[in-house]
């Protein structure tokens, strides 16, 4: 098979793919789609389910510019604030800068999800923890001080 059947098959596909996540949006069923397209419903399916993870990569690499985007704005603020915000030069520092430093670094730090929580595990030696342990261990109760079932 040469790469120009592949790519007008693969341009084919598209167009068809297309065309069924634009009757989707019309409100059309799966069997309606698929009596359009004269293809099965499960293939339908299949078609909108590659049409829907394009568009979620699209959007995944849009909010990743995005980020990098808001991260050297704030970086290039960052730099023209720290000199007034750590002094020198017989300078003091100055607060006001100081805390738009600290604003800034913030906003950089949700952006990038440092601060996101961190997942805790709260299991018992490795097996799942039982609700009287949980509630001990929300009670703060020694083991000896065990709550009865």
């Amino acid at each position: 098979m040469t790469d120009s059947m592949t790519s007008a098959r693969r341009v084919q596909a598209r167009e068809r793919e297309r065309l069924a996540a634009e009757l989707r949006k019309r409100g059309a069923s799966l069997a309606q789609i698929a009596s359009e397209l004269e293809v099965s419903v499960p293939a339908v399916h299949k078609m909108l389910k590659r049409v829907m993870a394009r568009q979620v990569e699209l959007a995944d690499e849009s909010l990743a510019e995005l980020r990098a985007m808001e991260v050297e704005r704030i970086d290039a603020l960052l730099l023209a604030v720290w000199p007034k915000a750590v002094g020198g030069s017989g300078r003091e520092p100055s607060l006001g800068a100081i805390d738009r430093v600290i604003k800034l670094s913030k906003r950089r730090s949700e952006i990038l999800g440092i601060d996101a929580p961190l997942k805790q595990d709260i299991t018992s030696g490795g097996e799942p923890i039982t609700a009287v342990k949980l509630v001990e261990v929300l009670l703060d109760k020694k083991p000896d001080e065990s709550i009865s079932d």
